[in-house]
């Protein structure tokens, strides 16, 4: 008699099983699941929080039957379904189907008899976490199938569906085609010498590098030979030459093996290495797992579980694996052991914040620790790590809590936002919670640049000097003589030209006297240490270097680098920081150091670091982890960036614990004419934190020494005109002090946000270190401030953030946080889906039906019809939501015989007839008005003149006489055509147009001019006659 069921997937794993047990137990097949969601309904109550509705899988009701009988009187059943959510899930529904009262859940990684044993003697309960993960899967699979499947059938065709994640796998295709299609080749040449030693027959290769003189690590990335004719004289200066060896590097490299395959791997080199699609390998991967009959063994399983996604190896394989390398191969094959070792506890030291407390949850949870403890320091050195294993604690829930609260609301703002600006602006962008924010005040500024009026403004210098001296100084314009100077300092203006010339006209003749002087001592202090927005916005403004790279970097030098006999050392305390604070401890060495190296009378007093409004003062500011580390002492070990940026936190820490600066200042005024002049000078009389930082001034205005009463010589005036100036664009770095002023984003988010509106969305370009919005970024910017005006809106980001903050205090829950951010934008969207555009009462003169409405897209503003999609009339406006009127030229329509009109369109400026809709010409001639002569000829057909025009891809040249010739050639970096293929005399057998040659991986071959339009000949050129034609030609050839 049996002493139980044990139910497994498949007859193949049933069999193997079986060789092992024998006749203690009974083991049958399920036949995979026996249960599922209806073929043909969703079978997911959407009102009823997503539960799902399983139906009997109808192939398998005799199988259930079998079971049902079987495990009648049987005094256990044993659910041995796969190690993975899968075959939890199908456990779970065995259980439900055949009303198990207790089952036991067993799991094994491989079939075999210690495996099984091992499993047996270790029965646990149906792990539910893993049913529900495998739950919420196929929910989340079921609504986007049946939702958007329908949309699909209507819009393309019937019988295609959409998948969660197959979705993804098919746009990653069709973006690289897409890429693929746009790439435009750029020719460039290798030369390779061929040589030997003196005397010798064995020869070998050397591929030019540089030009002698150059820079080698330069030179490995920027010297290129481009074109043939540039090849061509390099060879020619080269014929003849004498080569002699002029360095020798050797180096001993390793390449290790790779680790055991995961299943991702194993799909990969199945298909690269055996031609085998991944869905065939895992089925034989399956067979392999499930069992093979080796003769006499029987069923036996020959690898472990294939579904998987870890490289850890159990210690009774590594040892057996081990072995047998030292048998077969002998002691010195065996490899460095990989694994981990086993330890008494598990220490989680994941980075100091939010996401770093987060981590270490994560890794708690899957790796299922019991007791994990968690410490964590704010610089990478001995003491500091010390400090922190003695003192370990437990993982804090509310830092957990709060970036768990950040998490999901950045989520429900991208993915509940994101398709509503695709339906409305272009595919792939999305919307964020604080980069929203952040856009706004791109746009908000762009806007005001457009809309400010300058007003002109003149000033007037007077250049004097004390009486008979040489050295002369400037005096400007103050206020009229009599003015009170507070008022005039404001109010008083020299607002055009004629002013400023009937004022010179008085000043003519007179004579200037010094009416006041005034001296004060003024002190400038250095700034507190760097936080993360300081440090991004010096580093942007200081070193070019944008904040994402900024943060990489200084995440190298707090995790380490290696300085020699040291090793791998941190130089920086952690770089994710809103305090100013440094510990006492610092605070005493960067002391000892200024006394040592600059003297008593450099130490500045001690300073309580200033709060920041909403500052959390988590963690120190950005300092150095060892002050006697100076830059130039390490510089030998960094890269030129680490370099830079070391030696910025560096000196900027340095400098914050010393002495002012002292200046003496001097105010003069003088008077003259009826006016009274200012003049202002400082000198510098102690350098205090300049000793180290350096000084940002550019240089001084000496004054001489003046006296009140005291007559000048006078040498002329300087009437200038002035405007006022815009508000300027914003910089990377100054976006940053600006979102931190408002309190918008943390210190982990300040380089992302900036990263996600200028790389990732394309909304903000960047031109000469200014942020200009694009135009997608514009038409964004407009629906959300139109429709979810609270998302793009400061100062509701602000306390949303402080609520967040909240969460990590533990003086709120995050559920409650997320419930009351989540509703309002619910609504929103709502509103936002259902709201028409603003209809205008001109009627469509394309339909004569609809109505004309006003849109944002990608390409800006337009008037498009109400009865889109089915008439798809639109019309261009300006920014300002003005229409464009079309410019009428001379020359007649070749149709209708009406005037054709510049028009603008998606691409720029083309030339159609102004009687669209009825008559639809265009000319064929995009961006003639914008054609700027090169003054050379056409290189094809030898009549036209070269033009310069801006298409779709940016600027190329053409020949002016398309459509009848159609050279193009696209711009380079330099401003230069780039050189084309070369024209050939041969006709192409297809089309008639001429023939080009081409260079392509294997060597020059020939094609058509008009390709791809036209297949053309193709084949590497000066291949043997019996050579393989282009199948292509040859077809269209032969018809």
């Amino acid at each position: 008699m049996p002493e139980g069921l044990i139910i497994v997937e498949s007859p193949a794993k049933a069999r193997t099983l079986k060789r092992f047990l024998g006749d203690r137990f009974d083991v049958r097949a399920s036949m995979g699941h026996v249960r599922d969601l209806p073929e043909k309904e969703m079978g997911v109550e959407v009102d009823d929080g997503f539960k799902p509705h399983y139906e009997v899988v109808e192939s398998r009701r005799k199988t259930i039957n079998e079971l049902k009988s079987a495990a009648k009187g049987e005094r256990e059943v044993i659910l041995a379904s796969d190690p993975d959510r899968e075959g939890e899930a199908i456990a779970w529904h065995l259980a439900e189907v055949l009303k198990l009262r207790d089952p036991k859940r067993i799991e094994f990684h491989e079939i075999t008899s210690d495996a099984v044993r091992r499993a047996l003697e270790t029965p646990r309960d149906i792990d539910m976490r893993l049913v529900n993960a495998q739950q919420a899967r196929r929910v989340v699979d079921r609504l986007v199938g049946f939702r958007l499947s329908p949309f699909l059938w209507a819009k393309v065709q019937k019988g295609i569906g959409a998948g969660r994640v197959s979705s993804v796998a098919l746009r990653l295709v069709v973006d690289r085609e897409e890429e693929i299609r746009k790439f435009v080749p750029v020719e460039s040449w290798t030369i390779d010498a061929e040589l030997s030693q003196k005397g010798a027959e064995n020869r070998f290769l050397a591929r030019l590098n540089r030009p002698q003189g150059a820079t080698p690590g330069e030179a490995d990335t920027k010297f290129e030979v481009r074109n043939e004719a540039e090849a061509q004289e390099i060879v020619r200066k080269l014929e003849g030459a004498s080569y002699r060896v002029i360095g020798v590097e050797q180096k001993r490299r390793t390449k290790s093996s790779n680790p055991p395959y995961i299943t991702s791997t194993l799909q990969q080199d199945a298909s690269s290495r055996l031609r085998m699609r991944p869905f065939a390998a895992m089925r034989v991967a399956q067979q392999l797992y499930e069992g093979v009959e080796l003769g006499a063994e029987g069923p036996t399983g020959l690898i472990t579980y294939m579904r998987t996604d870890s490289t850890r190896i159990s210690a009774d394989a590594d040892v057996k694996v081990k072995g047998w390398i030292q048998e077969q191969h002998g002691e010195k094959y065996l490899g460095a052991s990989r694994a981990a070792k086993a330890t008494r506890e598990v220490i989680l030291a994941s980075d100091p914040d939010r996401e770093g407390e987060a981590i270490a949850w994560h890794l708690a949870e899957v790796l299922k620790l019991r007791d994990p403890k968690r410490i964590e320091f704010h610089e990478i050195t001995s003491d500091a790590v010390r400090r922190a294993l003695e003192t370990p604690r437990d993982i804090d829930m509310r830092l957990v809590n709060a970036q768990q609260a950040r998490r999901v609301v950045d989520r429900l703002v991208g993915f509940r936002l994101s398709p509503f600006l695709w339906a409305k602006v272009q595919k792939g962008i999305g919307a964020g919670r604080v980069s929203s924010v952040a856009l706004r005040l791109v746009v908000d500024r762009e806007e005001e640049i457009r809309k400010f009026v300058p007003v002109e403004s003149w000033t007037i210098d007077a250049e004097l000097s004390q009486k008979g001296a040489e050295n002369r100084f400037l005096a400007r314009l103050n206020r009229p003589q009599g003015a009170t100077p507070g008022e005039a300092d404001t109010k008083f203006e020299v607002r055009n030209e004629a002013e400023a010339q009937e004022i010179v006209r008085k000043l003519e003749g007179a004579s200037y006297r010094v009416i006041g002087v005034e001296q004060k001592r003024r002190t400038k202090s250095s700034n507190p240490p760097y936080i993360t927005s300081t440090l991004q916005q010096d580093a942007s403004s200081r070193l070019r270097m944008r904040p994402f790279a900024a943060m990489r970097v200084a995440q190298q030098l707090y995790e380490g680098v290696e300085l020699g006999a040291e090793g791998p050392t941190g130089l920086i305390t952690y770089m994710r920081t809103d305090s100013t604070r440094i510990s006492a401890d610092a605070d005493v060495k960067v002391k000892g150091w200024i006394q040592e190296q600059h003297g008593e009378k450099y130490l500045g007093a001690s300073r309580a670091a200033k709060a920041t409004p909403g500052a959390q003062d988590a963690h120190e500011a950005i300092r150095p982890t060892d002050v006697n580390r100076t830059p130039d002492s390490v510089r030998g070990h960094l890269s030129p960036d680490q370099y830079k940026l070391y030696d910025l936190i560096w000196r900027r820490f340095v400098a914050s614990r010393m002495a002012p600066a002292v200046y003496d200042q001097t105010q003069v005024e003088i008077e003259g004419g009826g006016y009274v002049f200012r003049a202002n000078g400082s000198v510098l009389t102690f350098d205090g934190f300049y000793k180290v930082w350096g000084r940002d001034e550019n240089g001084e205005n000496e004054l001489p020494a003046l006296t009140q009463g005291e007559d000048l010589d006078y040498h002329g005036l300087k009437p200038e005109q002035h405007f006022t100036q815009p508000p300027p664009r914003y910089t990377e770095a100054t976006l940053i002090k600006e979102l931190e002023q408002r309190g918008i984003g943390r210190p982990s988010t300040y380089a992302p946000i900036v990263q996600t509106i200028t790389k990732a969305h394309g909304y903000v370009e960047i031109k000469d270190r200014r942020l200009y919005p694009t135009r997608v970024g514009e038409a964004v910017n407009s629906l959300m401030v139109d429709h979810f005006k609270t998302i793009s809106d400061d100062d509701y980001t602000s306390k949303l953030e402080k609520r967040l903050d909240d969460v990590e205090s533990g003086s709120q829950e995050w559920v409650p946080v997320v419930k009351d951010f989540y509703g309002p934008l619910q609504r929103m969207l709502s509103a936002a889906e259902e709201a028409t555009p603003a209809d205008t009462d001109e009627v469509c003169p394309l339909c004569n039906e609809g109505h004309l409405v006003r849109k944002a897209s990608r390409f800006g503003p337009f008037m498009g019809c109400s009865r889109y999609p089915k008439c798809k009339f639109r019309r261009a406006l300006t920014p300002e939501g003005e229409a464009q009127q079309p410019k009428l030229l001379e020359e007649p329509c070749p149709n209708c015989g009406r005037p054709l009109q510049l028009r603008t369109g998606r691409y720029g400026e083309f030339i159609g007839c102004s009687g669209y809709p009825d008559c639809k010409y265009i000319k064929r001639d995009p961006a003639q008005a914008e054609s700027k002569p090169t003054g050379e000829k056409c290189p094809q057909c030898g009549e036209g003149d070269l033009v310069e025009r801006t298409g779709r891809y940016g600027p190329f040249v053409a020949c002016s006489r398309y459509p009848d010739c159609n050279y193009r050639a696209n711009m380079g970096k330099d401003g230069k055509p780039r050189q084309g293929p070369k024209v050939l005399d041969e006709p192409c057998p297809i089309c008639g147009k001429p023939l080009v040659e081409r260079r392509g991986r294997f060597g020059l071959f020939k094609s058509c001019s008009d390709y791809p339009k036209c297949p053309g000949p193709k084949g590497v050129a000066g291949r043997a006659q019996g050579a393989s034609p282009n199948k292509k030609a040859e077809k269209a050839v032969e018809a």
